[in-house]
C-alpha cells in the first residue's frame, strides 16, 4: 500500500492498478592518475579526484474504479565531493591483451529531497508534503574486466563488470514509509538507504 493511511478512501477496492519506478544516476569524474608501480608486465597506479553525482528517482502509481486515483513521488540527490581509488593492469607476453581492476571511494555532500502527492480525479491534492536535507553519501565502485590494445598502447578496447554500491541514500520505499507513518526524523526507522547497482561496461580509449 503505496496510498496515505489516514485518507478517506485508504481501504477502497480498486478494479485495476499499476505502478512503475524509474531511477536514473548521472556522475562527472575529474580525477589525476598516476602509477607508483609498474613493469614490462604490470601496472599499478592510484587516482586522485573529484566527482559530481545526481541520483533521480520518479514513482507513480495508479489506482481505477469508478474514479481514479494516484501516487506521485519524487526522490532526488545532487551532490560533488573527493574521490580516490587503486588500479591495476596485468599484461600478456605481447602486451596486447589485458586483464584489469579497479576501485574507488566518494564521498560526495549535497541535499536530498523528495515529494509526495496523493490524489484522484475528484480531489487532485488528497495528501501533499515535501523534505529536503544535507547528506553525506558514500560511492564505493568495483569494476574487473579484459581489454585489447594495439602494439603502440595508444587504442585500447575493454569489456568488463562494474559494481557499485550508494550509502546513506533516501530510497522510494523508506520516503513512502516516512510519509505514512510521519516521521521523518528517526534514520534507523526510515532512511537507513543502501543502493547497489551493477552491469556490463565498455571503453573505447584513445591516448596521446
Amino acid at each position: 500500500m503505496v496510498t496515505h493511511p489516514s485518507t478517506f478512501n485508504t481501504a477502497s477496492d480498486y478494479l485495476d492498478g499499476n505502478a512503475a519506478l524509474g531511477i536514473r544516476f548521472k556522475t562527472i569524474d575529474v580525477d589525476y592518475h598516476s602509477l607508483f608501480a609498474y613493469c614490462c608486465d604490470y601496472q599499478i597506479g592510484y587516482t586522485l579526484g573529484v566527482r559530481y553525482a545526481q541520483l533521480q528517482q520518479h514513482f507513480r502509481a495508479d489506482f481505477a474504479s469508478n474514479g481514479t486515483e494516484f501516487v506521485d513521488t519524487t526522490v532526488d540527490f545532487y551532490g560533488a565531493g573527493l574521490k580516490a581509488g587503486l588500479d591495476g593492469e596485468r599484461y600478456s607476453s605481447n602486451r596486447n591483451l589485458f586483464v584489469y581492476g579497479k576501485t574507488f571511494l566518494s564521498l560526495l555532500g549535497g541535499e536530498s529531497s523528495a515529494t509526495y502527492l496523493q490524489g484522484s480525479s475528484f480531489d487532485p491534492v488528497i495528501a501533499q508534503t515535501s523534505w529536503k536535507a544535507g547528506r553525506l553519501v558514500t560511492v564505493y565502485d568495483l569494476e574487473l574486466g579484459a581489454g585489447w590494445q594495439n602494439d603502440c598502447g595508444n587504442v585500447r578496447l575493454s569489456i568488463g563488470y562494474m559494481y557499485s554500491a550508494w550509502c546513506n541514500v533516501t530510497r522510494t520505499n523508506e520516503w513512502i514509509n516516512a510519509v505514512q507513518h510521519n516521521n521523518f526524523v528517526d534514520p534507523s526507522d526510515n532512511f537507513n538507504g543502501f543502493m547497489t547497482f551493477d552491469g556490463l561496461v565498455s571503453r573505447l580509449e584513445i591516448r596521446w
